[in-house]
């Protein structure tokens, strides 16, 4: 077995074996339906527009065994508490590789990484009805334990509003707006959009103010795909926030037309768990499929809520 870290583009090689790895692994939306995830020949990409990002890859006879990437992020908590935190994702196994030292040897690479920079705080996001929980696999070996953070919730927005409750703005006019609607918890802000959006992505308020999210999507870094083959085609709802319930709605339902109109039948976004009752309680028709995911991680703090823009899971 060799164990790859990398930084830079894939090799020949390891770009196609990545790519049949990718395949074998579904995800849960909602009762009746499943997805897959390519993040391409390249890969990197959709790590890069976060932060400098690495993953390690453990291959052998051409064949990818597992995989585990890492992010340097910038986490702010409430009232502008600003400070460096590691994001880690994307840990995939191959079924024949459960129970061997591929786990094992890509968190201890992981681990050698952040131990040689600044902070060694961390986070992961886990999909409900992922198997295998951060907790059991932590806090061994000189690892330390992961534990539960917080709760949130994934929309998948279908239909939509009737385009007139919120207007575009300028990328600087958006963040005077989104730094008066403060989002209480933990939040990641820093991401490079142009290297994941098609679309040039659309900085959305709503006419009172009380309400912001940016549209964009993902596909130059990452695809969604059913099990059937079919692209799962959604934009995504980022930096979203809003002052109440009702607000956060009028947003949600404007921007799902908007994405309508630039060729996505459906959006993503998502909320902490305690503000995802009240929202859906104020979309109306909208066809909303909720998936849960949790966030575990270490030397964080437990208790707050957590803002994770579903462009970044």
């Amino acid at each position: 077995m060799t164990l790859h870290h990398l930084t830079a583009d894939l090799s020949p090689d390891l770009a196609p074996a990545l790519a049949r790895f990718e395949r074998e692994f579904t995800y849960p939306l909602g009762p009746d339906t499943r997805f897959r995830i390519s993040h391409g020949q390249s890969y990197l990409p959709f790590f890069r527009a976060m932060g400098q990002a690495d993953i390690s890859v453990i291959e052998q006879g051409q064949e990818i065994l597992g995989c585990l990437a890492r992010v340097a992020r910038r986490l702010c908590l409430s009232a502008g508490e600003a400070f460096d935190a590691h994001y880690l994702c994307d840990l995939k196994l191959r079924a024949s590789a459960r129970g061997s030292t591929v786990l094992p040897r890509l968190i201890r690479e992981t681990k050698r990484v952040i131990e040689a920079s600044a902070s060694t705080r961390c986070y992961s996001v886990v999909m409900g009805g992922t198997g295998k929980l951060p907790t059991d696999y932590t806090g061994r070996l000189g690892v330390p334990r992961f534990e539960l953070l917080g709760e949130i919730a994934i929309l998948r927005v279908e239909g939509s509003g009737t385009g007139d409750a919120c207007h575009p703005v300028s990328a600087s006019s958006f963040e005077s707006m989104s730094a008066k609607l403060p989002r209480e918890g933990y939040s990641a802000w820093g991401a490079d959009r142009a290297l994941r959006s098609m679309i040039e992505p659309i900085h959305l308020v709503t006419s009172q103010g009380d309400a912001c999210g940016i549209i964009e999507d993902t596909r130059k870094g990452k695809q969604l795909f059913r099990e059937g083959g079919a692209e799962l085609l959604s934009a995504h709802l980022s930096g979203f926030s809003f002052a109440s319930a009702s607000a956060g709605a009028r947003l949600l339902q404007d921007a799902s037309f908007l994405a309508r109109q630039a060729g996505f039948p459906a959006l993503f976004a998502a909320v902490p768990a305690s503000r995802a009752g009240d929202l859906l309680a104020c979309l109306g028709a909208l066809r909303v499929t909720v998936a849960p995911a949790s966030i575990y991680g270490h030397a964080l703090e437990p208790g707050h809520d957590w803002w994770i823009d579903t462009a970044e899971i």
